[in-house]
């Protein structure tokens, strides 16, 4: 499971430097035995999470050697029945009441992963969860800075980011970006998860 403690995301295309609030209990290791996985091993320790535009996405264990890391990659689940989505922990930072439709349009198998902070992004763009939903109440402006390092991490490993109508997110309007959710993926069924959520608005009223 995913506990709550430290997860470190810094990314390097963008000036800005993020350390999350804590969230997620997790030591990264890659184990060369089998194809590349990733195990939580010590609460008491964490992990860090970088991309570098055109050289991909990374992560490291803090209890790694100085300068160590590895190359990390979006799931490579291509049905959206099978996948893990995560929503926020806090019920009010989402709308449950859409992310339930979502569930029953998609006939998910797995439940929700529910956290906070940027985590999400990080265990997308390292393979251990395939989506995100992120829709926050009506009026809420979406903050640059809470979306651009998970952003660029997982366009690097491979997956999708958009807004409610599939379009990229648009980090040259300042402070805010003029979006009213943003969906995150592995890309493989993207327009899948987008779809659900348009049908579950129109649902929810």
């Amino acid at each position: 499971g995913y506990d709550n403690h430290n997860v470190g995301f810094i990314d390097s295309t963008i000036p800005v430097q993020l350390t999350s609030d804590p969230v997620l209990s997790s030591e990264l290791s890659f184990n060369e035995s089998e194809e590349n996985t990733i195990e939580v091993a010590n609460p008491r320790s964490g992990s860090v999470y970088f991309a570098v535009s055109g050289r991909g996405a990374h992560a490291r264990a803090v209890c790694m050697p100085l300068g160590s890391a590895f190359e990390v990659s979006v799931s490579a689940e291509p049905a959206a029945c099978n996948a893990a989505l995560c929503e926020s922990f806090e019920a009010s930072h989402g709308n449950r009441e859409v992310t339930t439709e979502v569930f029953n349009t998609l006939k998910l198998h797995k439940e929700y992963v529910r956290l906070d902070g940027q985590c999400k992004y990080c265990i997308i763009g390292a393979g251990a969860a395939e989506g995100n939903m992120r829709l926050p109440a009506a009026g809420y402006k979406e903050k640059t800075w809470d979306q651009a390092p998970g952003v660029h991490f997982i366009l690097e490993a491979g997956g999708n980011v958009t807004d409610l109508n599939g379009q990229a997110l648009d980090f040259n309007q300042g402070r805010y970006l003029n979006v009213t959710g943003v969906i995150a993926s592995n890309g493989k069924f993207h327009r899948d998860i987008l779809h659900a959520v348009q049908v579950a608005k129109s649902i929810v009223k």
